[in-house]
């Protein structure tokens, strides 16, 4: 299908260009030694994706602390919930990593299981729709 793409899919797009645009100025500021450049800025990308989850985990606690400490016994936590449940996005990275509080607010409205089989189902569909 054709149209306008979201700004999440133009991040997704753009971001391997420009890794390719990092690695390409590494190369032409130390062309006799390209591969070490190459593995270095590479390196630098792949590290700052392994420490993403655990900057997500940190916007993840202010967020339920701010619902937790202004909203006490209020919809807004379910609505959070409700909202970090139906992202697919969000989905994708509470599955994958988990994370405490949002089970611990999650229990009570049995989000969790129907999230993890909606993604299941998802995963199913995207899958036979790319053959």
């Amino acid at each position: 299908m054709y149209g306008t793409l979201s700004a999440w899919q133009l991040l997704l797009l753009n971001r391997p260009i420009a890794l390719l645009q990092d690695i390409s100025a590494a190369i032409l500021a130390a062309p006799t030694d390209w591969i070490k450049a190459s593995k270095s800025t590479f390196g630098k990308q792949m590290r700052g994706f392994k420490e993403l989850p655990a900057q997500v985990s940190i916007e993840f606690d202010n967020v339920f602390r701010f619902c937790d400490e202004e909203f006490t016994g209020g919809q807004e936590t379910m609505i959070l919930v409700t909202e970090l449940t139906v992202n697919l996005n969000t989905a994708h990275f509470l599955t994958a990593y988990g994370y405490k509080e949002y089970f611990a607010h999650n229990k009570d409205l049995l989000f969790y299981q129907q999230r993890t089989e909606l993604i299941d189902k998802i995963d199913a569909l995207a899958a036979s729709a790319e053959l």
